[in-house]
């Protein structure tokens, strides 16, 4: 009994979440109308150099297998990678995997400031379905799409808040006991 009461409850509370939910307030660019992630940080200090050490640390830390993820490298100046997330859903109160987002990621380095972008997000669908897509407030899934943007736009946000924590500060010495 326990089971059943608990599955309706997640399934009410997940459900009405989705249902009730309000258009994501995703970054869109203007020129383009497609979600993109982009900023330029500063770093007071910090050379191409520097920036690009801390670059390379991050893409070795934050994703398991970053080999898979790098495509392509300039020295000292940016560096390109392709990724993905999973996009979930409940369905009679099960969580349920719907798709696969794909997503290209670029940071490049100059002295003192790096820019990110985070563009060409999309479904692996056939055809592919572009994440700006689900913003179509008029589309009969506007709920499940929104929800759906709504985790790629949290899993994009850790992503960048993770990478201004690490290129803000000195890359640790492997030999540190600062844990």
């Amino acid at each position: 009994m326990g089971k059943v009461v608990f599955t309706w409850v997640f399934t009410i509370v997940f459900l009405s979440t989705a249902l009730a939910q309000e258009k994501p307030n995703v970054p869109v660019n203007e020129s383009t109308g497609m979600v993109e992630y982009v900023e330029v940080v500063t770093v007071n200090g910090a050379s191409p150099e520097t920036l690009y050490q801390r670059l390379e640390h991050w893409f070795n830390t934050y994703y398991t297998n970053p080999t898979k993820i790098i495509k392509s490298k300039e020295e000292n100046q940016s560096i390109k990678g392709q990724h993905s997330l999973n996009i979930d859903n409940a369905i009679k109160g099960t969580i349920v995997r719907v798709g696969i987002v794909k997503y290209q990621i670029e940071i490049g380095v100059k002295d003192g400031k790096y820019r990110y972008k985070i563009h060409d997000i999309f479904m692996i669908n056939s055809p592919k379905t572009y994440v700006h897509q689900w913003l179509d407030e008029n589309d009969k899934l506007k709920e499940h799409n929104f929800n759906y943007l709504d985790q790629v736009h949290q899993f994009m946000t850790a992503i960048t808040s993770n990478l201004k924590g690490t290129m803000a500060k000195p890359i640790p010495s492997e030999g540190s006991d600062d844990w």
